[in-house]
């Protein structure tokens, strides 16, 4: 049984380098500056074609002609569309931290005119644990995040290996491949958020340069693509390791 090993994240990082398709994604990312949205999705419909080939050919990442841009559109709203979902949770938190946010400096700014009511008078009492409250929300925000990004990479190859958009919802289904390859799945975490800092501090250090910070738009739209194309490709290998582990394991006990 192949399993997940160096050689495989090797594959991994290298595969968008191998010819010239990775300009054409550089370019469709660039293109978001321009278009909102609607570049993203062909670059996921472009890497949701590569986990299917992963996971019906030969197990090896390949870039694929940039050929069918409505199939590649189709695809990638159905990824954008099921992480969406996932990550309505998550939006709901945004919202009410930013209402409670709203309602403290509605009281500060009718406290300062000399505004009182029963209702200013609440909220007044709320506003003294507000930075408990926007702990709060922020520390529950961080760890449905973190469990979030962790788990939808299973469910983004199960959608890619069933080809039917509710199968990212088949929870007991892609549950049981990341659970048969746990430590592989908690590498690519890892492996994103470490990306992710890097890619903060690259930001962080063009931005304060005046010369360099005209590149932030060409490394921003660089990094996404490659990101996007990494994460999808170690995301379909882990999983079809899962599901021939799941394989041996059914084997084995015979």
């Amino acid at each position: 049984m192949p399993s997940f090993s160096t050689r495989g994240l090797s594959q991994a990082l290298t595969f968008p380098f191998r010819d010239n398709k990775f300009l054409i994604a550089c370019l469709v990312t660039f293109s978001m500056f321009l278009i909102p949205i609607v570049p993203y999705l062909a670059l996921r419909g472009y890497s949701f074609r590569i986990m299917k080939r992963v996971l019906q050919e030969d197990g090896q990442l390949d870039m694929p002609e940039w050929d069918d841009w409505g199939q590649f559109l189709k695809d990638g709203l159905r990824l954008w569309g099921a992480n969406l979902v996932y990550s309505l949770p998550l939006l709901v938190l945004w919202a009410g931290m930013f209402t409670l946010y709203a309602l403290f400096m509605i009281t500060l700014i009718a406290a300062s005119a000399g505004r009182e009511s029963d209702i200013l008078a609440a909220f007044s009492v709320l506003g003294a644990f507000f930075p408990i409250l926007m702990a709060v929300v922020m520390l529950v925000m961080l760890i449905f995040q973190a469990v979030l990004y962790f788990f939808l990479p299973a469910a983004n190859a199960h959608l890619a290996a069933k080809d039917r958009f509710g199968a990212a919802f088949a929870v007991g289904e892609w549950g049981r491949v990341l659970k048969a390859n746990f430590g592989g799945f908690a590498i690519l975490f890892l492996l994103s958020v470490g990306g992710y800092m890097v890619f903060t501090f690259a930001l962080q250090f063009l931005y304060m340069t005046l010369v360099l910070c005209a590149l932030l738009p060409f490394v921003s739209a660089a990094f996404i693509a490659y990101a996007t194309l990494v994460v999808d490709g170690l995301s379909v290998l882990l999983y079809r390791e899962g599901l021939e582990r799941q394989a041996a394991e059914a084997d084995g006990s015979r």
